[in-house]
Formats: C-alpha cells, structure tokens, sequence
C-alpha cells in the first residue's frame, strides 16, 4: 500500500531544525508564582541578594552562643566563669553579633552568682556559615537553569514569591489519550505548558497526509524515511504525524524535545566524555538518533532504527549523528546530551 505521504518533500531532520530554529525565537519570560512552580520548569536570570544566603551565619543545633576565645582552656575541673548567661538560641536562629560558635546547654551550669562552662569549643561549632547555599553576588537562577527541589528550596530561603521563566506553549490534538498523554508528561518534564489556545508548537496526531500547501516536509529522513510533515508560521511549528507509539517518540525526541529546548533557553546538559563501547553505523544522507547507555566507563549504543519504548526507558543519553555522517568508530571519544531524567 502506498503511503499517504509524499516523499517528494523529504528532509533531512538536520536541515529541518536548521530552518526551524533560524525563524524561532526563545519565548518571552513570565512570572510564576514560587507555590505553582514545577520541578523541570526553566528559569530566566534571577540575581541573589548581594550578602548571599544565609545572610547570617545561623545555628544547627539548640545551644548557648558565645565566642569560642573566651572558652580556650575550659574544663570540668577549670571552668570558665561569666557573670552573665549568654543567649540561649534555637536551631535555625542567626548567631548574635561577635558569637562564632553553639556550646552544649550541658557545659554550662549556674553556681551562685556565677555561670560556669566546662567545656571548650572552636570556632564554627555548631555553626551554618553565612553565604554557605549561596555565595555573595552569585545568581539565584541562571539563564536556562532547569529548576529542581533544591532550587526551590533556595527560592524560597531567599523569599521569592515569583520567579521569571521560559515557558513555552505546547497543543497536542487527534490521537488517543494514551498517546496525548505521554506527549503531555514529556512535554511538562520538559518544561512546557499544555494549552488549548495559542500555541508555540502543534501537534497534530493523524493517520492522513496533510492537505494544501505550506508544509516544509511531508517526511523526515531521521532514523529512516518518516512520514511526518512539519509547517512553521510566525508564531508556532506544526508537526503533523500517526500516533503510532515507536513514531510518537521519535518525533519527541529527535524534533520536540530540541524545539523546546531553543525555545526555553534550557541549557544543555552533556555526559562524560568516554569512549564509544562498540562502532555505530548510519546511513549517508539520514539523520540518526542512536540512545547510550553508560557501561564500565563506555558509551554503549542500544539498538538504532526505529526507537523502542524499552530502549527509551533505559538510555541516559543520546547521540545526533548528522545526515552527512556514515557513523562512528568504536573508541571514539564522545560527550553526548544527556536527557537528564528517564523518558
């Protein structure tokens, strides 16, 4: 049976991210609030305060705060005597001005008129230091940072209510819901929003061939002859394909995945460089997509050709070699993009 699809409008994926990237440019930063931010989501820059965080050194654990000078020598049988009680302070509290260190609320005992601590410490004892998560005049977020738990932790520690990111618009219609569902997950993980309005890209799920003028292709040269046509207005790519489960992640991941990625600003995240385990092999003029997987301090290549949803699930990166690559020896050292979570 014939394809609906016109092979006449082939490209090679290389040179359709090329001219897709050329006219697409990052999406505007927006505030979202700290509460609704997702882990996966990018940022834009945000500058940290100057004094870093935390601003004070503050208390790990609950103790008397004192200068660790004042104490040198002290013991059970050569206390140190004070006439005041210093401050009793709580973990998590900024140290008092002149305090270095937390003594054990044990070491000290009250004797008449007198305290008296049996117990040295050192400086720093029982002590988070100032600017110990974040340095002075260092960023919050970077531009193109991928924001995780601990970069929300660290929003919140500095007060931030919202923070500026790169969200781009992403609408999937046709299909099933299983497949429009895994494209949702991987599209959010990535960053991306679902919409039901104006969109960035397009997803259209169909079995048929697109019908008029304006597509840049009617099949992709990318690990094979694909039938998938792709259209770019001013505002938003259109990338029409069947919901077939073995095409739906191949198009994630060898056009979605790199379109979000220019459109967020996502820095990219690059493995180890080692060397190849075994030669890969690809054909002159097709783009390929050939997933890794690390193996005794080697890149070992899964099986290439159509992508498998067991081989996605277990690749810790991939390769993008170029249409007009015939493949790459074994030994041949390489630092490849890293997917950064499992697919």
């Amino acid at each position: 049976m014939q394809s609906p699809f016109s092979p006449s409008r082939l490209i090679s994926c290389d040179d359709l991210l090329a001219r897709l990237l050329a006219g697409l440019a990052p999406v505007a930063p927006c505030l979202v609030p700290l509460a609704q931010l997702r882990p996966g989501t990018i940022a834009a820059a945000l500058p940290g305060p100057q004094a870093g965080l935390p601003s004070a050194p503050l208390a790990l654990r609950r103790g008397y705060a004192l200068r660790s000078d004042e104490l040198i020598g002290a013991g059970p049988l050569s206390p140190v005597m004070r006439l005041t009680e210093p401050p009793l302070i709580e973990a998590g509290e900024p140290l008092p001005e002149g305090a270095d260190a937390i003594l054990d609320p044990a070491a000290l005992r009250r004797s008449g008129a007198f305290y008296e601590i049996s117990a040295e410490t050192f400086p720093g004892d029982g002590v988070l230091p100032a600017a110990h998560h974040l340095p002075p005049h260092e960023p919050l977020l970077e531009e193109g940072e991928e924001i995780g738990p601990a970069g929300l932790l660290l929003l919140a520690m500095a007060g931030t209510t919202e923070v500026p990111c790169r969200i781009p618009r992403l609408a999937i219609t046709g299909g099933d819901a299983p497949a429009r569902q895994s494209l949702c997950t991987l599209a959010q993980s990535f960053g991306a929003t679902l919409t039901d309005g104006p969109a960035d890209i397009h997803l259209q799920l169909a079995e048929t061939a697109p019908s008029g003028g304006g597509w840049l292709c009617q099949g992709l040269a990318l690990n094979g002859v694909q039938e998938i046509a792709v259209a770019q207005s001013d505002t938003c790519v259109t990338i029409r394909f069947a919901p077939r489960p073995e095409l739906l992640m191949l198009v994630a991941v060898g056009v979605l995945l790199p379109l979000l990625d220019h459109l967020s600003c996502r820095r990219a995240l690059k493995g180890p460089a080692l060397p190849l385990s075994r030669k890969i092999s690809s054909p002159v003029g097709m783009s390929e997509i050939v997933l890794l997987r690390r193996e005794a301090q080697t890149w070992a290549p899964l099986p290439s050709g159509e992508l498998s949803l067991a081989g996605l699930s277990r690749a810790e990166a991939l390769l993008r070699l170029p249409a007009g690559e015939e493949g790459w020896p074994a030994g041949r050292t390489l630092a490849p993009d890293l997917f950064g979570r499992r697919l």
